[in-house]
């Protein structure tokens, strides 16, 4: 519940009132406490929350080097995911992570797409 996650939890309530917050997660115990209030459950186990039928979308805000990881998690575990910038810390990690796998059932983009020519604009009206 960093910066971030404080700041992305207030969008949340203020923005979409109909969007309800199954979970909050956080590996420090003392940084969930100030959010006992209300119906909101907490813990510092990410998987006990990813295994919530109720939850149908993650929002990963956590140190970078944690995001793919929890991605590939919320991913393997039937959820939508929002998540911070960089979706991990190289491209090792990513070919690791995020690379098409025939048993996905996700749809992915071809690995290596030729490359398209960028449109030229319209010709301005003579």
């Amino acid at each position: 519940m960093g910066r971030a996650g404080k700041i992305h939890l207030a969008c949340l309530q203020e923005s979409h009132g109909d969007a309800m917050v199954c979970w909050l997660v956080d590996t420090k115990a003392e940084v969930l406490a100030p959010y006992k209030q209300g119906g909101t459950k907490l813990s510092t186990d990410v998987a006990e929350a990813l295994r919530d039928e109720a939850v149908s979308c993650v929002i990963v805000s956590t140190p970078t080097p944690h995001h793919a990881r929890l991605i590939h998690a919320a991913l393997a575990a039937g959820k939508h995911v929002f998540a911070e910038k960089p979706l991990c810390c190289g491209a090792q990690e990513a070919g690791d992570r995020f690379a098409p796998r025939a048993d996905s059932p996700y749809p992915s983009l071809d690995p290596s797409p030729s490359p398209s020519p960028i449109p030229s604009p319209d010709p301005a009206p003579t």
